[in-house]
């Protein structure tokens, strides 16, 4: 889903270079925090990066696993103070609508192997 939606182009582009297209379309259950493209231009800006040499960081591979978890959590379980583990071993808490400070603006968007929850900025690793 993520591969295909025009809004989210730069994380599965992130996501396929970092070598996480396997877990992305793997058997799951997943649940994703998907920044869309303007919070990863945003990252990248802020990164003193390009589009092109982003993809070449090495710390790609963290930041995409960092808004990956195991298991589905739609919002109805994402209550204030919850914490989850990412696949980068790294914890997301929820907190006012948001996952470390990036806002939740769509939740429990369902595909076959997760659920994702659209995201306003980048969770840094």
């Amino acid at each position: 889903m993520v591969a295909k939606n025009a809004n989210y182009m730069l994380f599965a582009a992130a996501a396929d270079k970092a070598g996480c297209k396997g877990v992305m379309t793997g058997e799951g259950p997943l649940t994703v925090f998907a920044p869309n493209d303007t919070a990863f231009e945003a990252f990248i800006k802020k990164c003193g990066a390009t589009k092109m040499t982003i993809m070449e960081d090495p710390n790609l591979e963290k930041v995409v696993k960092s808004h990956i978890v195991e298991g589905t959590f739609k919002a109805e379980n994402l209550t204030e103070g919850t914490t989850l583990t990412t696949l980068a071993g790294t914890t997301l808490t929820v907190s006012g609508g948001a996952v470390n400070g990036s806002k939740m603006t769509k939740n429990d968007i369902k595909v076959d192997n997760a659920v994702l929850h659209a995201v306003s900025s980048v969770i840094e690793a």
